[in-house]
Parts: C-alpha cells; sequence; structure tokens
C-alpha cells in the first residue's frame, strides 16, 4: 500500500499514535526533496511485524522531520496536532471471493426448496436446482446459475441477484447499495455477513429428487457495488473450499421436493360375496404407500353420504398398510373394535347374509417431509364418496 505525501523523511502507521514512537517504530520511510512527492509503502501495522489484511479499512498517519541541519544535534520534525491532521482513511484491496457456507435445507412445498446458509463478507448470492446435471457445468456454472435467478429468490420475496447481503464496509463506503446508517444496516429487511440467509429455490416438480443444486456468490469489489467483483470459481484449487461451487452440492447431497397430493385408489373392488357370505372382503391399492380405512354400511339402515364423514369411517377401526401390493381387508361387522374397550355406543352387528351394503374407503398417504418426519397427506372427502367405478 502506498501514501503520497511531500516532506522529509516520513513514517506511517495505521492506528492513532499516543507518541511519535509509535510510528517511528514502524519504520516505514521514505527520503524526499522539498516540494517533491514520494511515496511510502506499508507492508504491516504494528511493531511485532503483523501484516496488512485484504479487504480491511485502516487510518493513515504521518510524522515528517527535515534532514540534521550543518551543525544542528536534533532534527526538527512536525507537531502531534499536525500528525493527526494527517489522518487518511484506506481501504486494502480484496481480491478473495466470498466462502459459502450450508447451514441446513428443506423441502417447504411441493415445488420449493429452502437454503439457508451464510457468507464471511458482502455479497450477492444465487442458488438453482435440476434434477439432472446440466450440460458443461464446470465450464458454465455462473451462467447455469444466474439463468435460473427468476426462480430463485430470498425469504422477503426479493429475486436473487437483487439484493445485498451487507457487511460493516457498507457503512462507510456509496449509498446507492441502500445502507447509509447503522439502522439500515441492522433494518429487518437487510441480511448480514456471517449471519442465516433464506434462499427459496421454486418452480420445481412436486416429489422428485433433486441431485444437482448449487449456490454462488459474489462479492461487491471494488465500489461497494460489485463493479468488479471476486466470484467463486467452479473447482479452483487457489480458492477453499468454502469458494467453490461444488461444495455446496455436496453439503446440500440429494433433496426431494415435498409430496402433496393426497392419495387416490389405482384398486378398489368388493370380491365376490357368494364365496364367503358372512364377510365382505375390499381388495385394494393406492398410487403411493400409505394407509387405507373403511367402513360398511346397510343400505336398509338409511345411512347416505351425508352420514358419512371421514371421522365415522376412522371409527369402524377396519385398516391396512398398502406399499406397491393390492392388499385386502376382510370386514366381518360394522365395527372392528371391542365393545367392552369403549365407552361410546358401538355398532358391532355382524355382516349377515343376503344383505345389501355400502362399502366407503378413506385413505391416508406415507409421505415424509425432508427431516425424515410424518407430513401425510389426506383424501379429500369428495373423492371418499366416489362411485368405485367413477373413481381415478
Amino acid at each position: 500500500m502506498s501514501q503520497e505525501l511531500p516532506g522529509a523523511v516520513l513514517f506511517v502507521e495505521d492506528r492513532q499514535p499516543q507518541r511519535f514512537k509509535h510510528i517511528l517504530e514502524l519504520d516505514f520511510r521514505s527520503l524526499v526533496t522539498a516540494n517533491v512527492s514520494t511515496e511510502v509503502t506499508l507492508t504491516g501495522y504494528s511493531a511485532d511485524g503483523e501484516s496488512l489484511v485484504l479487504g480491511t479499512d485502516y487510518d493513515v498517519y504521518c510524522f515528517a522531520q527535515d534532514d540534521l541541519c550543518v551543525g544542528c544535534s536534533v532534527a526538527s520534525g512536525i507537531d502531534m496536532s499536525v500528525v493527526l491532521q494527517s489522518l487518511t482513511p484506506v481501504r486494502t484491496a480484496d481480491t478473495t471471493p466470498p466462502q459459502l457456507r450450508i447451514i441446513s435445507w428443506e423441502s417447504i412445498a411441493f415445488d420449493q426448496i429452502l437454503i439457508t446458509l451464510q457468507v464471511d463478507e458482502g455479497s450477492r448470492i444465487w442458488c438453482a436446482a435440476w434434477a439432472s446435471e446440466p450440460p458443461l457445468l464446470a465450464s458454465n456454472f455462473e451462467m447455469h446459475i444466474k439463468s435460473k435467478a427468476v426462480d430463485c429468490m430470498d425469504t422477503k420475496n426479493r429475486q436473487c441477484g437483487t439484493f445485498w447481503v451487507y457487511d460493516l464496509d457498507d457503512l462507510e463506503d456509496a449509498t446507492a447499495d441502500g445502507v447509509t446508517s447503522p439502522h439500515d444496516y441492522h433494518s429487518n429487511t437487510s441480511w448480514r455477513y456471517n449471519e442465516d440467509v433464506g434462499i427459496i429455490v421454486a418452480g420445481l416438480t412436486e416429489a422428485t429428487e433433486y441431485g444437482f443444486v448449487y449456490c454462488f456468490a459474489e462479492d461487491d469489489e471494488d465500489d461497494g457495488l460489485g463493479s468488479s467483483p471476486n466470484v467463486m470459481s467452479f473447482n479452483s484449487s487457489d480458492q477453499p473450499p468454502a469458494s467453490r461451487v461444488p461444495n455446496t452440492n455436496v453439503a446440500l447431497e440429494v433433496m426431494t421436493t415435498l409430496d402433496e397430493s393426497p392419495p387416490s385408489s389405482t384398486q378398489l373392488s368388493l370380491q365376490d360375496p357368494t364365496t364367503n357370505a358372512l364377510q365382505l372382503i375390499i381388495t385394494l391399492a393406492l398410487k403411493e404407500a400409505g394407509t387405507a380405512y373403511c367402513r360398511v354400511t346397510r343400505v336398509d339402515s338409511s345411512e347416505t353420504q351425508g352420514d358419512m364423514p371421514i371421522s365415522r369411517v376412522l371409527s369402524a377401526r377396519w385398516s391396512v398398510y398398502y406399499n406397491v401390493i393390492s392388499t385386502t381387508i376382510a370386514m366381518k361387522q360394522i365395527e372392528n373394535l371391542d365393545p367392552s374397550s369403549t365407552i361410546r355406543d358401538d355398532d358391532t352387528k355382524v355382516i349377515y347374509a343376503a344383505t345389501q351394503c355400502d362399502v366407503y374407503c378413506w385413505a391416508m398417504d406415507a409421505t415424509v417431509n425432508s427431516k425424515g418426519y410424518p407430513r401425510p397427506n389426506y383424501m379429500v372427502q369428495d373423492y371418499m364418496h366416489t362411485n368405485v367405478e367413477n373413481a381415478p
């Protein structure tokens, strides 16, 4: 880093000096002639040799003294008030790309994935998902990811690439980034570096595995607005893993969007009742794994579809779990329970021969969420009342 100042012998340091000694200890100096500017190169900011840090703000102070005159025993120099007036804020260049860390992920809807992440500096972020790897991803990763920005937003409903994650430097640089005060920086509408950022990837297909989910970030160098940003690489060995796009996919693994469709029947039939006059055997299959519940009612009981809510079907306690292979429920009585174990009026009448009956069945699937916990979908009431021959 260089600082041009006229003078004699210059000494520069990065913190407010309490004594001239602090500047002299660093010994960053340059010999100059009168009225001719010079450069002083700084490589550290303490007498212990601590190096300057990339992308860091420093306050630079200068002290000058003239050449020792003939016959003089002590050189003359500027006083402390002039040293303090020489304060010059300088920021070292940031040449490193953002480091992005995946904190968590989950599918929050049939077509959406929520990714929680952090970046270590002021940045813009994009994420995208594919069920199969896009062509030439390694050489065109930035184009591929940014091209899906329309399906990428933050949890404040702003499209990816249109909002910033701020760092403390945004309080000091130009105001065009939307941060002009600590209030702006800490606003509920702002994201901040090294804090969780919520990104939603939308436009996905229900109950589908996405094995190629990537996130990409670029910083706001060198003017606070990203006119010449440092960007994450695809897999450069010169960058740390957190600055490489494939590292985000390894962290995210394979994600599956939620199944939010209610189950439906692919088979629902009654076996020939003449083969066993004292029971009704229902054969059923669902479009997905789940549990089916059925209830039989006599036609002459006066019960209609309006008298058959889902809770009444469940109260019969005839059920079976379905998974791939058609299964059956053999009902020998109206309700499958022991009256001595309940405190309600149970209907445990047996099914007599030559009795006309209606059978109602309802189901819920065995869907789980992204964490593996049950998140079942339920068959709607109207579908349960659909005649078998009309059911899809």
